[in-house]
């Protein structure tokens, strides 16, 4: 199915006029095929290099790790967690929280909490938990990045709908994650123009807009 024609237009141009006749209207960063291309192959890098780390890791320390795990207390666990990650928030569902500090404009503007929105998963209080930490690196380490798409896409729709972390956009392709298991296709783009069924993929949800890709590639 071809995309349809009014997605030809210039698409700044269409979200600038929308956005002259409503101020809240948010209007996304464009960013080029290039440069998508060169975020998604610089994210996928990342992501493979940091799961096959934490595939080593537990291979050889996985019993030790648990072990060591359940003896500390929620405080010595919590002390663990906010030297690995010194700005993780306290409590659970950290997206609820930040939107209380801040007003509509002042996200729009540029949030002060965006690791609040983009991982609300991350916070002392689910993390310290006995087992949500080992179940969630076991679930990383043991399952491709791919398996995850939908559920990181959707745990940022918080973060969307208050308008605190808009993804970029870039019109004319389909991102591919979902399958895609090397790091060498992990982020491939499909031109609507060269592929029949790219724009289908994408709005069937098989593959996704090229900015919602590269925000779950940054979760990830």
């Amino acid at each position: 199915m071809e995309a349809p024609d009014d997605l030809d237009c210039d698409p700044q141009t269409m979200f600038e006029a929308m956005a002259a006749g409503n101020p809240n209207l948010p209007v996304p960063f464009f960013l080029s095929f290039q440069q998508v291309k060169s975020k998604a192959k610089q994210y996928s890098h990342d992501i493979f290099a940091a799961k096959s780390t934490l595939v080593n890791i537990l291979d050889r320390h996985e019993e030790t790790v648990i072990k060591r795990w359940h003896k500390k207390t929620t405080v010595q666990r919590q002390k663990v967690l906010t030297i690995a990650f010194p700005t993780i928030p306290p409590t659970h569902r950290p997206d609820f929280w930040a939107i209380r500090r801040e007003t509509a404009s002042q996200r729009r503007a540029g949030t002060f909490y965006r690791d609040h929105w983009l991982l609300p998963s991350l916070n002392l209080e689910d993390l310290s938990k006995p087992r949500n930490l080992l179940l969630f690196l076991r679930s990383r380490a043991r399952n491709p990045p791919g398996e995850f798409v939908n559920a990181d896409a959707n745990s940022v729709h918080v973060g969307h709908t208050a308008q605190a972390i808009m993804p970029p956009y870039l019109s004319g392709y389909t991102m591919l994650l979902a399958g895609q298991d090397t790091q060498q296709s992990y982020g491939r783009m499909l031109s609507w123009d060269d592929d029949d069924d790219a724009f289908d993929m994408m709005s069937s949800g098989i593959g996704l807009q090229p900015g919602e890709g590269l925000q779950v590639m940054e979760i990830q």
